[in-house]
């Protein structure tokens, strides 16, 4: 396991340069990453970014970079449509929609802001009413297994016969607290209410089977967990739902003219507008690679296992307290009493630790595969540092 884990490191400088407890933002990138974006770079260079080759280079990488998606999400690659972020998937999805004055939305407390944003747009468009479930925290102090039914209850208690669509994350950004996705998914589908997804946070942290899922809309990024580049992501959308999506964004359909003849692009293909550079692609597809090659498994397993190992320790620290209840992943969201979060995370990275701030006056911790446990123990003692002091910021 030793050598495993120093030979990943020996191939990401990035998490020798500092701790890195910050994947949840952009995970650091592999050589591999690099070698291929240089090398499709250079092609471009030395050829120019013309003529069949290109053409060929550019339909096989998009293609290719669709089915290493496809594979880690556990769904058909016609199913998914590249997009060049979880922003642009989600509201792809949500300016779709046909909208109706009092058509209801349900979310959580816990969203990022794209999402909030997105949202709130719709309701100041067309007058859609969004309600806000929100999610327990630690101080609910319920066990592990009450934790997903309260969570089922509390988006039940906020559906009326007028909701459409339940929009929240898998895992919710701040906390790093899972959602049962397949419990939500079963009440959903008994009311006809459509789900979509920001899997920001469970790509690249969970294992997935969106096929054997109920999920309809799943909107990831590349650059996270993947430890891709950035500018690059996807959009599952179950086939059932294709229909439901008036406003199609393409790039080229399969046949049109001005006298309303359209016929969209199979599947989510039909979603596509944005437009890719080579290296990018063959980048994303290194990354995919590594991921598979490093192994999802071993991955999935480390990660949860450098969070609890942390939270095991930060519990003994008395003026820090843990947002999220049981059922967190590879995210820790914390406060630290008498200290707020931005002069927290400058003092963390003047000791050596890159970490995040997120609202709610919380530090969170994305703990990657590639940490060792002698890093988490050092976080802790860096924390247990800042706590002692009797005059912080």
């Amino acid at each position: 396991m030793a050598a495993a884990i120093d030979n990943i490191r020996q191939r990401m400088p990035a998490t020798r340069e500092n701790a890195f407890f910050n994947t949840g933002s952009r995970g650091p990138l592999p050589e591999p990453v690099i070698d291929a974006w240089k090398l499709s770079l250079e092609k471009e260079f030395l050829l120019g970014r013309q003529g069949p080759w290109y053409a060929q280079e550019r339909t096989e990488a998009r293609q290719s970079t669709r089915q290493g998606f496809a594979r880690v999400l556990g769904a058909a690659p016609e199913s998914i449509a590249l997009t060049s972020s979880t922003t642009e998937a989600m509201n792809t999805v949500l300016a779709s929609l046909p909208w109706r004055e009092g058509d209801e939305i349900v979310t959580t407390n816990f969203e990022f802001p794209s999402l909030n944003t997105a949202l709130a747009l719709l309701a100041k468009r067309f007058g859609v009413i969004v309600r806000v479930a929100n999610m327990p925290t630690r101080a609910d102090r319920f066990d592990a297994e009450e934790v997903e039914g309260a969570i089922v209850e509390r988006f039940e208690a906020e559906i009326t016969a007028k909701t459409k669509l339940l929009a929240f994350s898998h895992v919710l950004y701040i906390s790093g607290l899972k959602l049962p996705l397949d419990a939500i998914c079963r009440f959903a589908g008994d009311r006809n209410i459509a789900i979509l997804c920001d899997a920001a946070q469970s790509v690249g942290t969970l294992p997935l089977n969106l096929t054997a899922s109920k999920v309809d809309y799943y909107a990831f990024p590349g650059q996270k967990w993947l430890c891709g580049p950035e500018g690059i992501g996807g959009l599952y959308v179950a086939p059932h739902r294709l229909a439901d999506l008036e406003l199609i964004p393409t790039r080229t359909a399969e046949e049109i003219n001005f006298s309303g003849r359209f016929v969209p692009r199979p599947g989510a293909l039909r979603l596509e507008a944005a437009s890719f550079d080579l290296p990018r692609l063959r980048a994303m597809d290194a990354a995919l690679d590594w991921f598979f090659d490093t192994g999802p498994n071993f991955i999935f397993a480390r990660n949860h296992a450098l969070a609890r190992r942390f939270v095991n320790r930060l519990e003994d620290i008395p003026s820090t307290r843990v947002i999220s209840p049981e059922g967190y992943i590879s995210l820790v969201g914390f406060e630290l009493a008498g200290w707020r979060n931005t002069d927290a995370v400058a003092k963390l990275r003047d000791m050596g630790f890159l970490v995040r701030r997120v609202p709610g006056n919380i530090l969170r911790i994305s703990f990657g595969y590639f940490n060792l446990e002698s890093e988490v123990d050092d976080l802790i003692r860096a924390v247990e540092e800042l706590a002692a002091q009797t005059t912080p910021p």
